[in-house]
């Protein structure tokens, strides 16, 4: 190949790039592929360059950006992995690029329905970008990469420890709630402590609601990535069930406390497939929580079922959480529910609610409070309680309305950094969580990941002594009911296999064909293949769709519950 031009390729897991145009010797425009059938959500990238030359200041203009703002006017820089560090023992993602701007162009912005008459453009992220090294292999992303792949092998570890020697034994169990539309397992993880009753009580204080049964413990419900590009929710829930199945006091108290059902990844096709947004069928999934389909949002409907059984059972959760990442605010930080704060007015048809002349209960605005304290990332000031009426079918109002439960929240994470402590010197006495966050920090995993660990801090301060009296009182009153049946969320699935076998990390095969030579995923490696046993469907299934969507639904693997 010729110096002067370099090559790309986009066709991996996660994968968005769908044109490459050179329109200088060392400058490119980048066109990236739409959410697949949509003809928008454009914004994740994710792609390979190769036949660069060192000390060679390239430039890239991504041409189709749809959003008016961007973090990369407020100091952003995309992310650059370089194959030839990583084979130098440096396998890291880092924030580059200098001269980043984002800003409206002029080329003409089409929607179905609608024609380029109604003046709506797209804009331009633009950035400089000087690789390390000629001939080397890099690959440029709008943030750090989490792919399924990835999941299924952090699952396999977390079974692994969660397996091992722990002086508080771990109630750890991996199901398949369902299959995506392109027939991808969707992983659901239950965890608690699987101490018996008895040595749960040798252990608790007086007070303390691991007294109770561990079948009637309060439930602490968990989804990540309904949203594909959003990869910064998926570390923040590594670092949670890192930390929740470790021998920290913190983590033994959580387990010990409260059953954690978590499913990390409800759009495992959209993650798979580059998208952005949406899921194969086209759909913000985010916006189908009233209503999901069993045919087009097998995700989202096997969740609300799950909760639906929940429900019944009189065991809604105590706290559930919707993670995402935001685009154009800085921080980490919250939404939650107050009916005073809603479209609907007066909003009585809530769990927060109290009756008229009563106000509403307040304990919804205790988990942002316990975060500021605790963990430096997080801004209280910058979490809302509004109910919109556009925001009824999100998986937070529809929880929080539908089955009761007071606290329930999206959380975000700023794709950007942090200015909580903007303007604020590094304190030399300051603690070592604190210090390293000051004005103009770009945020990476490891933040990320320490968020997740401080969520879980904040757990078991929640709730407060009066409460944890009342939900004991609660839970030793009520009947009993099949341990089994309580952990696991309900009856057995149908299907063969009922639970996905994780024994084995998925096979990982690198993007070089240097045999030997490490793959390139999220902080260290990208897999470009899934694991056989885990059924999940690579990029080519993009051609089967619609024989897919024509397929019967009786072989999905699903909760047996009557429709709801």
């Amino acid at each position: 190949l010729e110096k002067s031009f370099l090559t790309f390729e986009s066709r991996f897991e996660c994968g968005n790039l769908r044109k490459a145009i050179q329109v200088r010797q060392f400058e490119y425009d980048l066109i990236l592929s739409p959410d697949i059938n949509t003809v928008s959500n454009l914004q994740w990238f994710y792609f390979r360059v190769a036949n660069v030359e060192s000390g060679v200041d390239y430039r890239f203009n991504i041409i189709n950006c749809e959003k008016p703002g961007s973090q990369y006017t407020s100091g952003m820089q995309p992310l650059l992995f370089s194959v030839r560090e990583a084979l130098e023992g440096r396998p890291y993602w880092i924030r580059a690029g200098t001269r980043v701007n984002y800003y409206r162009n002029h080329f003409n912005r089409l929607s179905v329905g609608k024609s380029s008459a109604d003046g709506a453009t797209y804009y331009t992220a633009t950035f400089q970008i000087r690789f390390p090294h000629t001939g080397d292999v890099c690959y440029l992303a709008y943030h750090y990469p989490y792919t399924y792949t990835r999941l299924l092998t952090d699952i396999a570890r977390w079974q692994e420890q969660a397996n091992g020697s722990h002086s508080d034994p771990v109630y750890f169990r991996v199901q398949s709630l369902t299959t995506s539309v392109l027939e991808n397992p969707v992983p659901v993880l239950t965890i608690t402590s699987a101490r018996t009753n008895e040595e749960s009580r040798q252990q608790a204080s007086p007070d303390s609601v691991t007294t109770a049964k561990p079948q009637y413990r309060p439930y602490i419900f968990l989804t990540a990535r309904v949203h594909s590009g959003e990869a910064n929710s998926s570390w923040v829930i590594q670092g949670l069930l890192d930390h929740l199945l470790s021998d920290h006091p913190s983590a033994v108290q959580a387990r010990q406390q409260f059953i954690f059902k978590i499913v990390p990844m409800l759009n495992p096709d959209g993650v798979i497939c580059g998208n952005h947004r949406c899921s194969m069928a086209g759909k913000d999934l985010n916006r189908r929580w009233s209503n999901p389909s069993l045919f087009n949002h097998p995700t989202i409907y096997h969740t609300k079922k799950l909760l639906h059984l929940l429900h019944a059972c009189d065991r809604s959760p105590f706290i559930f959480i919707d993670f995402h990442g935001h685009s154009r605010m800085k921080n980490i930080f919250l939404y939650g529910c107050s009916p005073f704060e809603s479209w609907k007015n007066p909003d009585t048809d809530n769990p927060t609610y109290r009756g008229p002349g009563l106000g509403e209960d307040p304990s919804y605005r205790h988990l942002a409070s316990i975060l500021d304290e605790i963990a430096p990332a997080f801004a209280k000031r910058s979490c809302l309680y509004v109910v919109n009426k556009s925001k009824e079918t999100t998986a937070r109002v529809a929880v929080w309305r539908e089955f009761g439960v007071v606290r329930s929240y999206t959380i975000e994470a700023s794709y950007c950094g942090v200015t909580r402590f903007a303007g604020q010197p590094a304190d030399s006495n300051s603690s070592d969580k604190t210090a390293p966050f000051v004005d103009g920090h770009q945020m990476n995993p490891f933040h990320l990941k320490s968020f997740g660990a401080q969520l879980i801090d904040a757990f078991i301060r929640l709730p407060s002594h009066t409460d944890r009296l009342a939900i004991r009182d609660l839970m030793t009153n009520v009947p009993d009911a099949p341990a089994q049946f309580i952990l696991e969320g309900g009856p057995e699935f149908t299907g063969e296999p009922s639970d996905i076998s994780f024994a084995q990390p998925p096979l990982c095969s690198s993007l070089h064909s240097r045999p030997g030579s490490p793959s390139i995923d999220s902080a260290c490696s990208l897999p470009s293949t899934i694991s056989p046993g885990s059924s999940a469907h690579s990029l080519s299934s993009h051609s089967s769709l619609s024989a897919r969507l024509s397929r019967s639904t009786s072989s999905r693997s699903s909760i047996s519950l009557t429709d709801g």
